[in-house]
């Protein structure tokens, strides 16, 4: 927020987050780098554990539009209007997993690397930039819906309004572990019977035909890292099935931590609405889902790296749906 104007409002920003680490960061880094940082474990959604001690996470600041600019760019600060971040906690049963809830945060800080540059220099820029700075970033919404029992097909408007529509990311959460504290509720995500699904604005559908969810997914998948811009990046890194049921503790896949011997996750693990790890061994039954997919709405012109140009579909004065078709069906958020 900015004179008064707020620049993004994201709810669920911790789900978004969840869902971007299972599909952009490999077990290696959860292990390593991301386990000394954030407490993340290399093979399934469990964080670190944390008992009667003190623990000091360093979480990269990501997901708004200072750190989404196109491309990256620095931001400048010298306006006479501060900017301002708020930052609100979810609620203890879905933020955390065990049997307490009692967790303080003491000393909070935002730590942020400058450049300032010599007074001839700036001068310089405002000159060349006419003193108006045009940044483009892009930026993440949330919009909610909850499946009835037993429904075999739904359809649910979305209020989105933007100029440029780069993807939708879609999840299912099943409703009986979004507040139980003993499940993994921000990462625990079904498939929920889904057969197909498509979107359609002012009409029009995207893709024009229905994506089909059948099989281990492979082609749901495939739309998923479509819109991540990375179908055919064969340097890809991910979380996805790190693991294989059968697997021992000594033969550990990827080099994973030795936490993760307790219920070893398959990240694109369709059905698992007790959102809890199952066993004690590695390559047991987990219950935990990771079901994730969504759409590419771009023309393809940017790939969503240009500098100038933002190619998504306008759903300004537009109305933007989402139809599934499922069978069966659990109550889920999304």
């Amino acid at each position: 927020m900015t004179v008064g104007a707020q620049i993004l409002n994201l709810p669920n920003w911790n789900v978004l987050m969840t869902i971007l680490m299972d599909g952009d960061s490999s077990p290696a880094f959860k292990a390593g780098v991301g386990n000394v940082l954030m407490g993340t474990l290399g093979g399934f959604q469990g964080g670190e554990s944390v008992v009667n001690s003190e623990r000091t996470f360093c979480v990269p600041f990501v997901l708004h539009p200072f750190g989404m600019s196109t491309p990256h760019r620095l931001m400048p600060l010298f306006s006479s209007h501060p900017v301002q971040f708020k930052i609100t906690l979810d609620e203890a049963e879905r933020a955390l997993k065990g049997t307490s809830t009692n967790v303080e945060f003491t000393e909070v800080e935002l730590v942020c690397v400058f450049t300032e540059l010599s007074p001839g220099a700036q001068a310089q820029i405002d000159q060349m930039s006419g003193d108006l700075y045009n940044v483009l970033a892009s930026s993440y919404q949330n919009v909610g819906s909850t499946m009835v029992a037993g429904s075999t097909a739904v359809t649910s408007n979305l209020g989105i309004s933007v100029s440029s529509l780069e993807r939708v990311i879609v999840c299912h959460r099943p409703t009986g572990t979004v507040n139980l504290t003993s499940a993994y509720s921000l990462g625990n995500r079904c498939k929920n019977g889904l057969t197909e699904y498509s979107i359609f604005v002012n009409g029009e559908q995207y893709p024009e035909r229905p994506v089909k969810v059948e099989g281990k997914g492979a082609e749901a998948l495939a739309e998923f890292l479509l819109s991540d811009h990375s179908l055919v990046n064969f340097d890809k890194q991910s979380s996805f099935n790190i693991a294989v049921a059968g697997t021992t503790a000594s033969t550990k896949s990827n080099g994973i931590d030795g936490q993760s011997v307790n219920g070893i996750l398959e990240p694109y693990k369709f059905d698992a609405p007790a959102g809890t790890e199952d066993g004690t061994t590695a390559g047991s039954a987990s219950e935990i889902g990771t079901f994730i997919t969504g759409v590419e709405m771009e023309s393809g012109l940017s790939g969503g790296r240009s500098q100038r140009l933002y190619s998504g579909i306008s759903t300004i004065s537009s109305y933007i749906k989402l139809s599934w078709c499922v069978f069966g069906g659990c109550r889920c958020y999304c």
